[in-house]
């Protein structure tokens, strides 16, 4: 099998993002206490944090660093009264602190470059905004590596609906047959690569992660994510 194109899906297999999300969390409840706000318990305000991430986010919506309405939700099921100034300051340091941690990888970047330099065309397909996205690629330092990148807000749906990786084997002009996609989630990147016919990777960054009840099989799986060299290579 002759693979000419790759796909890759953003958070948890470009970057850290279960991790990210979840020091940010825990310091953005920590800083509301050091402001007064009157939150006993810390960790199941953390939980209640992504609970209602789950519950109330729409769909192509800003999930990652969020907007002010989600501190709304948040503060109102917390039964928390809280002003304007400390709605905003909640955002900010939730932000701030996201896009602390959003630095470059060295193994993901030599990986890309690869990649690149043997001929492959590589393109993006994630769920989230447009801002959000390109910002992260900006902070990840990877943005040049990639020929197109597909963004549901931009196309209109999510994964794994067919339309978005269609969309983005159109614009890379490439075959399903030909195309591997890498992400880390078997119910959006895997069963969406799979409905096409598309060689499909997960990544598995997380061991101890609880496995979910699914019959959707990857064709492979890697925990680091230049292991897909090895992977290429023994296709060949």
């Amino acid at each position: 099998m002759r693979i000419t194109a790759i796909l890759f899906d953003v958070g948890d297999t470009l970057h850290d993002l279960t991790s990210y999300t979840r020091i940010a969390r825990k310091i953005s409840i920590e800083k509301l206490v050091d402001q007064g706000v009157p939150i006993a318990d810390v960790s199941k305000s953390q939980r209640l944090f992504e609970e209602i991430i789950r519950r109330h986010t729409k769909p192509h919506a800003d999930r990652f660093f969020l907007e002010v309405d989600f501190f709304k939700k948040l503060f109102a099921e917390m039964d928390v009264k809280v002003d304007v100034r400390l709605l905003n300051f909640a955002l900010v340091i939730y932000r701030d602190i996201l896009r602390s941690l959003i630095t470059p990888s060295a193994v993901v970047i030599s990986t890309l470059s690869a990649l690149k330099g043997k001929g492959y065309k590589l393109g993006l397909v994630t769920d989230g905004s447009l801002d959000s996205t390109y910002e992260i690629l900006l902070r990840l330092g990877i943005t040049e590596f990639f020929d197109v990148i597909v963004v549901s807000e931009d196309v209109g749906v999510e994964k794994p609906d067919p339309k978005i990786f269609q969309e983005a084997l159109i614009r890379l002009n490439a075959r399903p047959s030909e195309t591997m996609i890498v992400g880390d989630s078997l119910e959006r990147d895997i069963k969406g690569g799979k409905q096409l016919g598309i060689v499909t990777v997960l990544m598995q960054r997380y061991q101890l992660r609880k496995k979910r009840e699914t019959k959707i099989e990857p064709d492979y799986r890697i925990q680091r994510f230049d292991e897909l060299l090895e992977i290429l290579a023994q296709m060949q």
